[in-house]
């Protein structure tokens, strides 16, 4: 699929990260999502993540934070697929 580097270093709640706008929708912008093999409407707001912060699927549908110049929020309906 796409090399994985042992060399990257660990991932934690501190590691920066970019947030990207993306689709899930068929036949836009990528394929279905790794964690439930599925497309999503754009109503639903769901997050691609980098191979670290993927953690091989330990992050599927969970919910998260997202932090930035203006101050933490917490998503409810940001899902990673």
């Amino acid at each position: 699929m796409y090399p994985t580097y042992h060399c990257s270093p660990p991932v934690s709640k501190h590691t920066k990260a970019y947030l990207i706008l993306d689709s899930f929708e068929n036949g836009i912008d990528g394929g279905v999502s790794t964690c439930d093999n599925r497309y999503h409407s754009d109503e639903t707001l769901v997050v691609a993540l980098s191979t670290g912060w993927f953690n091989n699927g330990g992050m599927c549908l969970k919910n998260i934070t997202n932090s930035g110049i203006m101050g933490a929020v917490w998503w409810p309906w940001w899902w990673i697929v």
